[in-house]
């Protein structure tokens, strides 16, 4: 399992579930999308540049 993935997997819901349920959202409209784990928080990159980050605020 990728960094990122463990990232969202581990969260207390429901911040697991919102975070799965934008991972589904952002990767099926954004097909070239790349899930990457930078700065202990997954991001998706767009054409090589950061597009949106994942990090619930407690």
């Amino acid at each position: 399992m990728r960094p990122a993935e463990a990232y969202i997997l581990n969260q207390p819901e429901p911040f697991k579930s919102m975070l799965l349920h934008l991972q589904i959202l952002i990767e099926s409209n954004f097909k070239e999308v790349e899930l990457k784990f930078k700065w202990i928080i997954p991001f998706y990159y767009l054409d090589d540049k950061p597009f949106c980050y994942l990090n619930p605020s407690k």
